[in-house]
C-alpha cells in the first residue's frame, strides 16, 4: 500500500477519529515513510487522528531536547505554549476534518526550562489513497532567531527614530536661536531707522508750514518735498521690514529676488552692530558697497536677506579692530557673483577647511557654528557655488555665484502694460478724506476721471447709478467693510475690476487672504508707480499684490 503526504479533494469523506491505528500501521509497514521523515532537514512531527505524537524526526527531537522523549508516550503535543494550545488543537482538528493543509502557521513552543521558541509550521493531513486522512504531519523551521532579530531591528529603528526626532528638534532650536540673534541685531536698527525717517518729515513740513515764503523759491520747495517723500518711503520700508519678525517659517513669497536691494537692506539692518556697537567699543568699521548692474536671482528675498545678514555679522565678528567691510556684486557667466570682503583677522587653512561644517565655531559659547553652514546650504539649494579665501592677518573673502533668473523681460513687459492703459473712470471708496483726496490727485495725474465715496453704501449707490471701469476701496470702514463692498459691486456689475488698498495689505498678501471679489490687494502707503503697475496688471490679467 502506498502512503503519501498530500492535499486531498474537498469531497473526500474524512476517516472517523477512531481509526488511529492506520497511522501506526502505516509507519510499521512502510519503512520508507519513516526514513523519509527522519531524513528531512526540517522539523517534522507525525501525529495520528487524535493528535497523539507518533514520530519526531532528529531535528525536532534536537530542538525539544529532553522533552523530546515524550514521543514514545503517545501524548498530544506537549511542547506548545499552554495559552495557545486550545487554538492550535482547533486548527489541527479543522485540517483533519477538511483534509486541507494549513500553511505558514507561526506557533509558540515552550521547553521545560521555560525557553520560548517560535516555529513556522505547515500543518499537513496524512492521506492514504484507500482510507483517506489518517493523521497529521507538522513540517516547520525554527524562526526564533529571525523573530528576535526582527524585534531587535524594530527596537533599534524606534531608538533611531527617536534620536532623529530629538536631533531635528535640537537643530530647529539652534537655527531659531541663530535667527533670533540676527533679528535681535535688526530690532534696534528698525527703531533707529524709523526715528531717522521721521526727522526730515517733521522738520521739512514744519519749515514749509512756518515759512510759506519758501514756496516762492520753487527749486528749494521741491527739494524739501522730495526730502519728505524720500523719508516717507524709508519709513514705509522700515515698517515693511517688521514683517520679518512675524513671518512664519514656510510662508510663501515671490521666488525672485533683487540681490542688490537686499544688500542695501541688510547693511541698514546691521548698522547698529557695525556702527553703534563697534563705535562704543572704540572700533571704527566702514561698510562699503560696490553694486554692479545685475539680473534678479531665483531665490526668496527673505532667504537672501538672511544669508547676507549672516555673512555681515560673521565678518564683523572677525574684525576686533578698525577695518573695512566691502560687499560687491557683478554679473558674470549667466549669473551673479557676490563678494563679501573683510579686513579682519583671517583664518588658518585648517579653520578655513572646517568653517562650513555644522556646529564648528571658533567663538566658544558665543557661537552656534551654523552661520556659514546655513549660507552654504542656501547656495547649494539654489544651484550656486561658494568659495572662501582667507589667511591669518589678511582678512577673508567669501565669494558666491548664483544663477540668474530667466525672466529679465518682466520689467519691460510691465512698462508696456502701463503705457497701454487708457484713461479710465474710477471710483475711490475710503472713509478717510486725506486718502480719498490723495488717490484722486494721483489718478488724475494719469488722466483718469475720478469720483469719490466716503463709505461702502454710498460707493455701492454710485456703482448702481454710474458706469465705472475700476473701483479702489479701503478694507476697514464703518458700516460695511471692503470685502462686503467688493462682493456687492460684483453682483451689480459683473466683470467690474476692484482693487483693495488697505493698511493690512502686506499681511493679506502674506497670508494669501485676497477676497474672491477683489482683483488685487495693495498696501498703504502706495506710490504712483506701484498704483499704475497694479492697475495695468488687473486689466491685463496679471493679478498681483503690493
Amino acid at each position: 500500500m502506498g502512503w503519501q503526504i498530500s492535499k486531498i479533494s474537498r469531497d473526500m469523506i474524512p476517516v472517523p477519529y477512531g481509526r488511529n491505528e492506520l497511522a501506526e500501521a502505516a509507519l510499521s509497514r512502510s519503512g520508507s515513510l519513516r526514513s523519509f521523515i527522519e531524513s528531512l532537514p526540517d522539523l517534522v512531527c507525525l501525529l495520528d487522528c487524535q493528535r497523539r505524537v507518533l514520530v519526531l524526526n532528529p531535528n525536532m527531537r534536537g530542538l525539544l531536547g529532553k522533552s523530546g522523549d515524550g514521543e514514545s508516550g503517545g501524548s498530544v503535543p506537549w511542547f506548545f505554549a499552554e495559552s495557545e494550545a486550545l487554538e492550535y488543537a482547533q486548527e489541527d482538528a479543522a485540517a483533519l476534518r477538511e483534509g486541507r493543509p494549513r500553511h505558514d502557521r507561526e506557533r509558540r513552543l515552550v521547553l521545560p526550562d521555560g525557553t520560548e521558541l517560535r516555529v513556522m509550521m505547515h500543518i499537513l493531513p496524512l492521506v492514504n489513497s484507500g482510507d483517506g486522512v489518517v493523521g497529521l504531519v507538522y513540517v516547520g523551521r525554527d524562526i526564533t532567531a529571525m523573530r528576535k532579530l526582527e524585534q531587535d531591528l524594530r527596537n533599534a529603528n524606534m531608538r533611531l527614530s527617536s534620536a532623529l526626532t530629538a536631533l531635528k528638534q535640537a537643530q530647529m532650536r539652534i537655527i531659531e536661536h541663530e535667527r533670533m540673534n540676527a533679528l535681535g541685531e535688526m530690532a534696534s536698527g528698525i527703531a533707529h531707522d524709523f526715528n531717522n525717517a521721521l526727522m526730515p518729515i517733521l522738520g521739512y513740513s514744519d519749515l514749509l508750514l512756518n515759512k510759506p515764503e519758501i514756496f516762492d523759491d520753487r527749486a528749494e520747495a521741491l527739494n524739501l518735498v522730495r526730502g519728505i517723500q524720500t523719508a516717507a518711503m524709508d519709513a514705509s520700508q522700515t515698517v515693511r521690514r517688521l514683517r520679518e519678525f512675524y513671518r512664519r517659517p514656510g510662508d510663501e513669497e515671490r521666488s525672485v529676488g533683487d540681490l542688490n536691494a537686499q544688500i542695501r537692506t541688510a547693511v541698514v539692518l546691521t548698522k547698529p552692530k557695525w556702527q553703534s556697537e563697534k563705535t562704543a567699543q572704540g572700533v571704527r568699521i566702514s561698510v562699503e558697497t560696490d553694486l554692479g548692474e545685475i539680473p534678479l536671482v531665483p531665490a526668496k528675498e527673505s532667504q537672501i536677506r538672511e544669508v547676507l545678514i549672516n555673512l555681515i555679522l560673521n565678518a564683523l565678528d572677525a574684525m576686533p579692530s578698525d577695518g573695512t567691510l566691502l560687499i560687491r556684486t557683478r554679473a558674470e557667466a549667466h549669473g551673479v557673483t557676490l563678494e563679501v570682503i573683510d579686513t579682519g583677522i583671517g583664518m588658518t587653512e585648517e579653520i578655513r577647511r572646517k568653517c562650513l561644517e555644522p556646529f564648528f565655531t571658533t567663538k566658544g559659547e558665543a557661537g552656534s557654528g551654523l552661520g556659514l553652514p546655513l549660507v552654504y546650504g542656501f547656495v547649494q539649494r539654489h544651484r550656486g557655488h561658494m568659495a572662501i579665501e582667507s589667511a591669518p592677518g589678511k582678512g577673508t573673502t567669501v565669494r558666491i555665484w548664483l544663477p540668474a533668473e530667466r525672466g529679465g523681460e518682466e520689467a519691460a513687459q510691465k512698462r508696456h502694460m502701463v503705457e497701454a492703459i487708457k484713461p479710465l473712470r474710477v471710483l475711490v471708496i475710503d472713509d478717510e478724506l486725506p486718502s480719498r483726496i490723495l488717490l484722486k490727485k494721483m489718478l488724475e495725474t494719469d488722466g483718469h476721471a475720478v469720483e469719490m465715496a466716503s463709505d461702502g453704501r454710498s460707493g455701492i449707490g454710485a456703482v448702481t447709478a454710474n458706469a465705472f471701469d475700476l473701483v479702489i476701496t479701503d478694507k476697514a470702514m464703518p458700516d460695511m467693510n471692503g470685502d462686503e463692498v467688493a462682493a456687492a459691486i460684483r453682483k451689480i456689475r459683473q466683470g467690474m475690476k476692484v482693487i483693495m488698498l488697505t493698511g493690512f495689505g502686506d499681511i493679506m498678501n502674506e497670508e494669501q487672504q485676497r477676497p474672491a471679489a477683489v482683483d488685487a490687494v495693495l498696501s498703504k502707503p502706495v506710490t504712483l508707480a506701484l498704483l499704475r503697475e497694479t492697475i495695468a496688471g488687473v486689466f491685463f490679467g496679471q493679478v498681483r499684490g503690493g
